[in-house]
């Protein structure tokens, strides 16, 4: 789907050949990461995504932007690839293997806490967890289905997709980054105006869900990998609909410049791509994000260890809060009054390519599928948690719609400022 809309997206572009080249080259590596049954080739791969990233999120190195963000992006990648590779060796030293099978019969996931910390902190750089998540969002500078290709596909879910084949569980510092990364990103991606940006913190998030489901024992794992899967789907659909609204408003990515004209000049299938993207990332009962994310939620409600707890108010918090953004960023891109730039002159021209078609209908199709078959994961062994833990995060998503059009100016809050800078991280690390 993303390719079919590459394409198009990418058709006025003099190198469209180079573009599709290194997509295709990094669809290439994520099936090596994934196929791999040792770690040598899963380091193949997982270095492959992440020079293709490079290249990808720098494709238009005439934007100084562009080629800072591929920077800071491979940069915090290799701190963490660092410790990663550490880690593999240190498995190799004490199993004499490397293939997954052997290595979880072995003692090696309880020889040594500095294993499970490099390994850990490997996956966090990936995924873009706490501390490591500075790349993501400067990795909108690429062009929009990289983006998708990013944010749904391989790379920034290997890491979680390595702890899980690993079962390496450092259980409590596991649960502690995904929440914190959960929460943090929720509050960046309320405050931003960019509406790439906006998706990229909320994928994020989710990110920080699965890392703490994978810090819940097996059962967890099995939920990590099925919010996981449903989260690729709904948040390339989000993303190539996000790059239809950016094509028919001038190229300009600032909700703020959105409104009543983007509806006119997008198609009715971007509308509703960009409503089904919105209602499963919120939740929505009976979506496939609801399944996915309640069961993580509930999981964590019930796990035996008393920082579950914590991360279980976390991530009811970061859950209202998902609910709001998402909310306000569909209410902007089509409902506010139009207030960007004079579109008089030029009469609107909605996107109706085939290929854009065709990439939207997988997508829908691919989500749809994933609501109604698959989705009562670990249902048959959640029946006993209380009526209310059920039901809140329902409550907490209307609760996030009904608050989402509040008229907020960071103009006049410090702890808004604050927020809307991103806690002061990028100038740390500048």
């Amino acid at each position: 789907a993303v390719h079919c809309y590459a394409v198009v997206y990418m058709r006025s572009d003099p190198h469209l050949n180079l573009f599709m080249s290194y997509l295709s080259l990094f669809t290439f590596f994520m099936v090596v990461l994934v196929c791999s049954e040792n770690l040598v080739m899963m380091l193949v791969g997982w270095e492959g995504i992440g020079v293709c990233s490079y290249l990808l999120i720098g494709y238009w190195s005439h934007r100084l932007s562009a080629v800072k963000s591929a920077q800071k992006a491979i940069l915090v990648n290799r701190v963490s690839d660092g410790l990663l590779l550490w880690g593999i060796l240190w498995v190799w030293w004490h199993t004499g293997c490397l293939e997954y099978d052997l290595i979880l019969l072995s003692e090696a996931p309880y020889l040594s806490t500095f294993l499970s910390l490099s390994i850990l902190i490997g996956a966090m750089g990936k995924s873009a967890q706490i501390l490591f998540h500075v790349w993501l969002a400067d990795a909108m500078e690429g062009p929009t289905p990289v983006s998708a290709l990013i944010h749904a596909a391989t790379l920034v879910t290997a890491g979680v997709y390595v702890m899980v084949r690993l079962s390496i569980f450092y259980d409590d510092l596991i649960i502690v980054v995904g929440a914190l990364t959960a929460f943090m990103a929720g509050i960046f991606g309320y405050f931003q105006n960019d509406l790439k940006r906006v998706i990229a913190f909320s994928t994020c998030s989710q990110l920080g869900y699965m890392m703490v489901s994978v810090g819940l024992g097996e059962f967890g794992a099995d939920a990590s990998m099925c919010h996981l899967m449903t989260h690729a789907s709904f948040k390339a659909a989000l993303f190539l609909a996000a790059g239809v609204i950016i094509m028919s408003s001038g190229g300009t990515q600032q909700m703020a410049r959105y409104g009543g004209l983007s509806a006119s000049h997008c198609s009715l299938f971007c509308f509703l791509t960009l409503l089904v993207g919105c209602i499963c990332l919120m939740g929505f009962p009976e979506t496939s994000g609801f399944y996915s994310k309640e069961t993580i939620i509930n999981l964590s409600y019930v796990f035996f260890n008393p920082l579950a707890d914590y991360a279980h108010t976390l991530l009811i918090i970061a859950a209202f809060i998902t609910c709001s953004y998402t909310v306000k960023l569909f209410i902007q891109s089509f409902f506010y009054d139009f207030s960007g730039y004079d579109y008089s002159v030029a009469p609107a021209s909605p996107n109706t390519s085939v290929l854009i078609a065709t990439a939207f209908t997988i997508l829908l199709f691919d989500v749809m599928l994933k609501i109604w078959v698959g989705t009562n994961l670990l249902s048959g062994i959640l029946f006993f948690i209380p009526w209310g833990v059920k039901t809140l995060p329902a409550g907490l998503m209307l609760a996030g719609f009904f608050t989402a059009t509040a008229a907020v100016s960071s103009k006049q809050f410090g702890i808004m400022r604050f927020s809307a800078t991103r806690w002061g991280f990028d100038q740390m690390y500048a």
